[in-house]
């Protein structure tokens, strides 16, 4: 919470914001962003654009050259950021037969990503003291991790439990998802909790249409002859 606090918005400013910008490095100029549907693109990169079907507005504190400084951030949050996580007690209980013997495990920091409007640690968990199996990880994001349309900051966890693909008898196949996630915003009142996935269950949804209206592509400007453009 506290790292959250410190880094959530220099997170955002420092991460992934327009194609343009590959590993390590970023676009001169501000980054803009439309009102309407949250894209992002870098002020220099407009002109390559269609964007006639945006409102584009100035992105604040991306202006600044300091502040979006990657390699900057990342010499910071390493230094903020624990290098080993533990569970407390209480959590094999409260994942299950999921979770079994994780309270036992040290997560170790793994990686440290720069991803689309946030920042990405990873840590892992192995057997004999890392020279067996992974059995865990647990993913913590910082920036925007509620997606680029919502402007708060904040972090977000995820642990992710191999014990179903790792046991003996029928074991899992397949993508494994998170075992159990925790989420942050800067302005949040109440106290962040860990929230376990809800029991799988049976509904009907209905779709219905409010009328007709324009395409992406007539939005953007695209028309039939456009490929022959």
């Amino acid at each position: 919470k506290s790292v959250a606090r410190s880094l959530a918005s220099s997170a955002f400013q420092s991460s992934v914001l327009c194609t343009s910008e590959s590993s390590g490095t970023t676009t001169p100029g501000a980054i803009m962003q439309c009102s309407k549907c949250a894209w992002v693109v870098a002020q220099a990169c407009v002109k390559d654009y269609q964007t006639t079907s945006h409102s584009l507005e100035e992105v604040k504190g991306t202006g600044t050259p300091s502040m979006r400084d990657p390699h900057e951030f990342e010499r910071k949050l390493r230094c903020f950021v624990p290098s080993m996580l533990r569970l407390g007690k209480g959590w094999e209980e409260r994942l299950g037969g999921v979770g079994n013997g994780l309270e036992s495990y040290s997560f170790q920091l793994q990686e440290i990503d720069r991803k689309e409007g946030k920042w990405q640690l990873i840590y892992g968990a192995w057997e004999d003291f890392g020279k067996g199996r992974q059995v865990a990880e647990i993913r913590v994001d910082i920036g925007r991790v509620f997606g680029l349309q919502c402007p708060d900051v904040g972090f977000a966890g995820f642990l992710r439990c191999f014990g179903p693909a790792l046991r003996h008898k029928e074991p899992h196949r397949g993508i494994l998802s998170d075992s159990a996630q925790i989420s942050y915003k800067l302005d949040q009142m109440e106290e962040p909790c860990w929230e376990l996935p809800a029991s799988p269950k049976t509904c009907k949804l209905t779709l219905a249409g409010q009328g007709e209206v324009a395409s992406q592509r007539v939005q953007a400007g695209i028309t039939e002859k456009a490929a022959d453009a």
